[in-house]
């Protein structure tokens, strides 16, 4: 793997160099990847950032990913996506000091279903809780999210309380991880009928669907939250500045 001024995080890095060998034909459609322990040992990095690494790859429609069976190469090439990054966590914490979030009692296991849809990777590696977000100056319920965060860090979720901090954060300042950056996509859907209640709407009303990763330069992705947003309690605002 090849190194710059500014090195990048090692899962971009060896996610990078596998790319190239996809591309190239040194790994073909059809063909196993070597397995993360070969991985780990051939490139010298921790198993979190072999994961890291080959979620990405996945999630970039190369290879499909089986527990017990490994890593097979099915496509050559990437299929295009666009993802709205964002550098600064400054809105984020913003967004979170101005409402309120009331988790569920503890964490959970993430399921096996919700780590596929979310492309997360090994599910034993995760935990999840839902919650209520509500205005602080109002107390309506503005959405109803979902977190997935990696098991190491789920203590910093303040479980069976309000909170009107951001869990990414407390991550930052308990475990001393280096946030790299945040990806947000916002997706118009319809709200289905297990969300719809707990907003107080009817199944299919319009919605938002905001889908927040947050990407470690230690770990990769270290944290994702899915929020539905009702339309008629929830505004999307931000301020674009000259670089």
């Amino acid at each position: 793997m090849s190194t710059s001024a500014k090195r990048l995080p090692r899962y971009l890095e060896l996610a990078g160099y596998l790319t190239d060998k996809i591309r190239r034909g040194v790994y073909d459609v059809g063909d196993d990847l070597p397995t993360e322990a070969q991985l780990c040992a051939s490139h010298r990095v921790s198993r979190f950032t072999v994961r890291e690494a080959l979620r990405r790859l996945e999630e970039a429609g190369l290879i499909d990913r089986h527990q017990g069976r490994g890593s097979r190469v099915v496509a050559r090439a990437a299929r295009p996506a666009y993802v709205m990054s964002a550098r600064s966590e400054r809105d984020v914490l913003h967004y979170a000091t101005e409402t309120l979030v009331e988790f569920g009692s503890r964490t959970r296991r993430a399921s096996a279903a919700l780590v596929r849809e979310l492309a997360l990777g090994p599910h034993d590696d995760w935990m999840s809780i839902s919650g209520i977000r509500r205005s602080t100056a109002t107390g309506r319920a503005i959405a109803v999210l979902t977190l997935c965060i990696r098991s190491e860090y789920a203590e910093a979720v303040p479980t069976g309380r309000p909170t009107s901090e951001a869990i990414f954060n407390r991550v930052v300042d308990r475990y001393g991880v280096t946030l790299a950056h945040i990806e947000q996509t916002v997706a118009a859907v319809s709200l289905p009928k297990s969300v719809s209640h707990r907003l107080g709407a009817a199944p299919g009303t319009p919605a938002l669907k905001v889908t927040r990763r947050f990407f470690a330069d230690e770990v990769g992705l270290f944290e994702v939250s899915v929020s539905w947003h009702s339309p008629h309690h929830f505004e999307f605002r931000q301020r674009f500045e000259p670089s």
